[in-house]
């Protein structure tokens, strides 16, 4: 949808200015009216560079989001197979991952606490890995 539009934007000022370049009367008139035509188009192609970054924006927003989803959807896809397994223990888990904790009440925690800790943890994980994999 972002692409068609930035196509048709593109195609809008690309017919507006090769309109009033090519068009000697009108910049004649408008000349004729006080209005600095260089200016004017200065000013307007800083305004289709503006849109240009603001839909590249949009653009790396809805990608960065995207894979943002794609790490949270990773973990909790994780998290969910891990309590799956009945022979599943946080402590083991905790000492495999080499966890450094202050809680060391485990055994109080609810099934929901346990699951959002370990989402949090392969949020993490997962979120370093994208970041070291962009770095390369």
């Amino acid at each position: 949808m972002a692409s068609e539009d930035n196509i048709k934007v593109n195609k809008l000022f690309a017919e507006y200015l090769n309109e009033i370049s090519s068009d000697q009367g009108s910049e004649e008139f408008l000349k004729a009216e006080g209005i600095d035509t260089d200016q004017l188009l200065s000013e307007g192609l800083r305004k289709i560079k503006q849109i240009q970054m603001n839909i590249a924006s949009e653009k790396t927003e809805r990608e960065y989001q995207a894979m943002k989803a794609s790490v949270f959807q990773r973990a909790k896809d994780q998290v969910e197979k891990l309590l799956s397994d009945a022979s599943f223990s946080l402590e083991t888990f905790i000492k495999s991952e080499n966890i450094q904790v202050a809680y060391r009440n485990f055994e109080n925690m609810t099934k929901d606490e346990i699951k959002e800790f370990l989402e949090r943890h392969y949020l993490l994980k997962f979120d370093k890995e994208n970041d070291k994999k962009t770095l390369d």
